[in-house]
Order: C-alpha cells, then structure tokens, then sequence
C-alpha cells in the first residue's frame, strides 16, 4: 500500500520580482543554512507555481509550512539583492490559493508553470 504524503501550501510574495522557478536550487541552498539539511528532507519544498513577478506558491509536506516561514523570514539577501519575503496564506489546497490570489492580484498576474 502506497501512502501519500499530504502536503500545505504557501502563498509567498517576495520585495523585488524574482524568477523562482528558474532559482530553486539557489533557494534551497540558502535555506538549508538556515534550517539544516534534515529540514529539506522532511518538508520537501517545491516551488509549485510562480505569478508574473514577486508572487508565487511553494509546496511543503504538511507539518513544515511553519519551518518555512521562518526560513523565508531569515532571507534577507538573494543573488546580491535585498529582498524580503512575505506569507500571504496558507493553505491544504492550491486551488483555494489560486483563487485568492486571482481575486487579491487580479489578472495582472499569470501563471508562469515552465520547470526548472
């Protein structure tokens, strides 16, 4: 029997627009400093979906989101830059986080789904 995970997730608007997608290793590496390899074990963080810009949604196993948060919290500085990250919402669906954030953004933003 094969069990699956349940996972939460973080709706995350950041100071300066950053390409996260493209950046998701760059990101896991600062955040392993500051939370430890065994938290990237544990939580798995992915960066699900990005908005045009400085908004976007990252996925961690349920239980973690609170990690996450702190770390984000602890970022200061990314590729040279200041920047500040900030948790919109948390939530056990990413279609509840779409939905606001459509209504919250409005259709300025796209949806930006290309992997890294």
């Amino acid at each position: 029997m094969i069990l699956k995970r349940k996972s939460r997730y973080v709706l995350i608007e950041s100071s300066r627009s950053i390409d996260v997608i493209s950046k998701h290793r760059q990101m896991l590496g600062i955040l392993s400093t500051f939370l430890g390899e065994s938290y990237l074990y544990e939580s798995n963080p992915r960066v699900t979906k990005q908005y045009d810009g400085n908004v976007f949604i990252m996925r961690v196993n349920r239980g973690t989101e609170d990690k996450l948060i702190l770390g984000l919290s602890f970022l200061k500085e990314f590729e040279g830059e200041s920047v500040g990250f900030y948790t919109i919402k948390v939530s056990g669906t990413i279609q509840s986080l779409l939905d606001y954030a459509d209504e919250a953004y409005g259709a300025k933003h796209k949806i930006n789904t290309k992997k890294a």
